[in-house]
């Protein structure tokens, strides 16, 4: 019943503004738009629950009690309404890594996932990529040269030479996505300069998602999707 109510109350939303935009016929038109808007739910959740299981049918996961059945309700719930407000399937794929890395851990709190999801959910492609791209440069730095200091200037320049004109259109776009991704937390500046110009860097933050979702993983899976 409620997954029908849904739709007819924005049907019914959807045909008001349209008659007070002045178009013709808009107030008979109140249940066709809540059938097509429940016809984009259900497309919409075919599509979520699809790559959800994807992803857990890759390990293996037994829930024991009924704390873990709740918490377990509560996460696909959130992940589910990510997919009726119109989230991209790379983003639901990386929430969808986060929920299989829970449960590969016995770890499946709402709470935490709640959490990840907000920041998930808003991420542009673009700032997946260079996400990605920032963390696995500078590791990789840092597994060379642990005593070195770091260096994200160097990384930066690094992703330029790999990143644009393919991914952004110039170095100032890329920059610009850096500072869009430190919204969430993902990325940070080192204390000491927060007041000043500096380079944003991989922050803890993204270290812990990083071991429960790998964002080159879902890139390459939802690319190869689109393919």
């Amino acid at each position: 019943m409620a997954n029908s109510i849904v739709p007819q109350a924005i049907g019914s939303l959807v045909t008001d503004i349209l008659a007070a935009l002045g178009v013709p016929g808009a107030n008979t038109g109140g249940l066709v738009v809540g059938q097509a808007i429940d016809r984009l739910f259900s497309r919409r959740r075919e599509m979520a629950c699809e790559i959800l299981l994807d992803e857990l049918r890759q390990g293996a996961k037994t829930i024991h009690d009924v704390a873990e059945v709740e918490e377990t309700v509560a996460i696909t719930y959130r992940y589910l309404r990510a997919a009726h407000e119109g989230a991209a399937r790379l983003n639901l794929r990386l929430m969808a890594k986060i929920i299989a890395g829970q449960a590969q851990l016995g770890n499946l709190v709402a709470d935490e996932f709640l959490y990840y999801a907000d920041m998930l959910a808003t991420l542009r492609r673009e700032e997946v990529i260079l996400l990605a791209a920032l963390f696995r440069n500078m590791n990789e730095r840092k597994a060379r040269s642990p005593n070195e200091p770091e260096k994200p200037e160097r990384a930066y320049q690094e992703l330029e030479n790999a990143l644009i004109p393919n991914v952004f259109c110039s170095r100032d776009d890329m920059f610009a996505s850096a500072a869009s991704a430190m919204r969430t937390g993902l990325l940070r500046l080192a204390p000491e300069s927060f007041y000043q110009s500096d380079y944003p860097r991989p922050s803890p933050l993204l270290a812990r998602i990083m071991q429960l979702a790998s964002f080159e993983d879902a890139l390459s899976q939802e690319s190869t999707e689109k393919a």
